[in-house]
């Protein structure tokens, strides 16, 4: 079961889908579910996040109607069902050891609800 959610707000992403999720798939954390929300697919987001299979699995919801960037996220939002969970857009890049340091500092203090 994964750890975490990688909750992922596209909007006309193909130019930039791929690297964030390239990004995601590279964390030294493995314990990862990603959870794509596309908010307007007149682009090729779709077909690009259908090609990737992260270990912890893969999530996809085309929306019918636009949900603007507060309702996409909110959608993900929603959709988590793991103990912890991150926010990515779909055009910002993860260093490698990102999700391991947030664990680790969340863990660290378990008062903590945000790091």
């Amino acid at each position: 079961m994964a750890e975490v959610s990688i909750c992922i707000p596209a909007y006309r992403a193909a130019g930039f889908i791929r690297q964030t999720l390239d990004s995601v798939l590279n964390q030294t954390h493995s314990e990862i579910r990603v959870l794509v929300s596309i908010d307007s697919n007149d682009d090729d987001t779709e077909t690009i996040c259908r090609g990737y299979s992260p270990p912890g699995g893969m999530r996809i919801w085309v929306q019918e109607r636009n949900l603007g960037w507060a309702g996409n996220v909110n959608f993900l939002l929603d959709q988590v069902d793991t103990p912890y969970f991150a926010l990515l857009p779909h055009d910002d890049l993860l260093e490698p050891d990102y999700i391991a340091a947030l664990l680790e500092a969340l863990k660290q203090s378990p008062d903590c609800v945000f790091a």
